[in-house]
This record gives structure tokens, sequence and C-alpha cells, in this order.
């Protein structure tokens, strides 16, 4: 990969324009509520506004070229960025010039020409991602048993039969659940409209009724964290737990030799949960609706990048 060159608009002594626009930083804190909705797109995005107030830093949107991204999209590649991230962060330039292309153009010279860069990036090709398969489960599960972590093989079991991303479990609380109707609301994370009530597995409602018959007085459904519900702010609750969750999830892609796979993450549980409820006939737009995505695609995306279905296949030719 060819070292990343300094374009032009950032030399030092370079000519800027003044056009009294918008500051990069101000434009990056303003679009957050305006374009990005649920907890985790705004949480990426307020990362990424803190990059650009560091690489853009006193200057105006105006002023950013395509070459200032291409630069920018070689620098986060020479840092080890994966594609797709590297996509989400030009995105995110993209959009900051989609919403304020009127405040742009210098209202004294309306010669000023705004033209949102277009930045191509390759992709790479999509290929099958790790899910916790039928055979290898139980011996995860008895793994956790025999090492003390209860917790954590109630945690795995949950998610591979609702399907809810971690933050969603992390999240579930006594209130969450109607245990004579055999349902539970999910409270959405991802985007606002991901909050769901499904109907449950017994194994799920069977953990759930268990652990919150001896849930401490804060009433979740998960406490990793060693802090009290109670006395912190969900969000550091939930960050806290994750945490706990990743390091004991180390254990487990150890023992079963998962630690080169990189989707082998405590993510990849609710794949599990996907492929279950696929091969047991569920529709999958009523798929769609349990695992809270907003796009139908991304559904049949999510199928098709677990693959594995060649003895599924054999019946219908046989």
């Amino acid at each position: 990969m060819p070292t990343p060159s300094t374009p032009t608009s950032l030399r030092k002594g370079s000519p800027m324009l003044d056009t009294g626009g918008l500051l990069v930083e101000d434009a990056a804190t303003r679009i957050i509520p305006r374009r990005y909705q649920g907890a985790r797109c705004q949480r990426r995005a307020e990362q990424y506004a803190k990059e650009a107030a560091k690489r853009f830093e006193g200057r105006r949107l105006e002023e950013i070229t395509t070459d200032d991204l291409v630069h920018y999209a070689n620098v986060c590649e020479a840092a080890g960025n994966a594609p797709a991230t590297i996509n989400l962060k030009l995105t995110f330039y993209s959009t900051l010039f989609d919403e304020f292309a009127g405040e742009l153009r210098n209202p004294l010279d309306r010669r000023f020409p705004f033209h949102a860069p277009k930045i191509p990036w390759r992709t790479q090709a999509k290929v099958p991602k790790w899910w916790l398969k039928p055979e290898l489960e139980p011996k995860v599960l008895k793994w956790c048993l025999e090492h003390g972590e209860h917790d954590l093989a109630d945690f795995i079991s949950f998610i591979t039969h609702t399907g809810c991303r971690v933050e969603e479990t992390l999240r579930l609380q006594r209130d969450h659940f109607n245990f004579e109707a055999g349902e539970m609301t999910i409270p959405g994370t991802k985007t606002d409209g991901a909050e769901r009530t499904v109907p449950l597995f017994s194994e799920a409602l069977g953990i759930a009724k268990h652990r919150l018959r001896h849930a401490g007085n804060d009433g979740f459904l998960f406490h990793f964290s060693p802090s009290d519900a109670r006395v912190v702010a969900i969000e550091a609750f939930v960050a806290r737990s994750y945490e706990v969750i990743k390091k004991k999830w180390r254990g487990v892609r150890i023992a079963f030799g998962l630690t080169r796979i990189k989707t082998a993450t405590p993510k990849a549980l609710r794949r599990t949960f996907a492929r279950r409820a696929n091969d047991n006939g569920m529709p999958t737009e009523m798929l769609r609706q349990y695992l809270g995505h907003e796009d139908i695609a991304t559904t049949i995306e999510y199928l098709r990048l677990i693959g594995g279905y060649t003895e599924q296949m054999r019946k219908y030719i046989s």
C-alpha cells in the first residue's frame, strides 16, 4: 500500500477560502441529533465527530476537498481500519456535506460552487460469518459450567434462543417480561424502531424465570458489572458489563480454538437464533421483526452470511 501523502490543501501555508462558513467541529456536533437515531448509531457518530474535530481543527466545512478525504482514507487504512469501517467514516462526511450544503455557500458570493465529494473505496468480498452451531453449543455451555461461569452459560443460551443484541440483553429487567403471556419486550438499542415485543422459546423463558427469581434489587436479568445499576447511569452499567463479558468470552475462544476467527464474538450468538428460527420455518419477514432489523434485506444478508445449508438442501433433491 502506498504511503499516504499530504494533499496540497493540508500543507502548511496553503491558502484557505475565507467564506465565513461552518467549522467542521461545529457541523460534526450538530449532525448527530439530526441524522443519527438510536444509542449505538449516536455513539459511533460521536466517535467520528471527535476524529473530525481533531483532524480538521479550525477548518471550515467548505474547505474540505476530495483530496483531503482520500488522504484521510489512506491514513485510516494505514492504521489498520477495515474497508467497511473506512466507508462508515467517509459516509459521516458525506452526511455532513448533504445536511449543511445550504450553509456552505458564501452569501456574498453565490458563484462559490459546492460539490459533495464522492469517495470510491474498494470493498472486501463478504464471506460466511461464524455462528455457534448446534453441535458446539452444548459443549460451550458445559465448559462454562465446569469453569464456574454459570452467568455466562445463561447469557449465551439466552441470546441463542432470543436473538437479542448483547446491549439489549444487558438492559433487560423484570418489567420487560410477561410470563403469563410467555413474551418479553426488548428495549431496542440500535435504532428507535428496534423495540419490540416477542414470544419466547421455552428455554429462554426458563432462564428468565430462574434468574429473575434470584435477581438483585435493581431487577436486571444479567448483572456482570461490579457497579450497582441503581447508582450509575444505565449506559455505564451496560458498557462495564459488556467489558466483563468480552473478557470471559476470551476463555471460550481459547478453549475451542476460535482465537483466529474475528467474527467469533458475543455479537455472533444471535446468528444462532436466526438460523434456528429459519430452520424451524419462521418466515423471513417475521424473523426481521423478531431480530429488530429495519430492512428485510439485512435479514436476508444475515442468513446468507451464516451459510452452511448443504444438509438442508439434500431433502429437496432426495
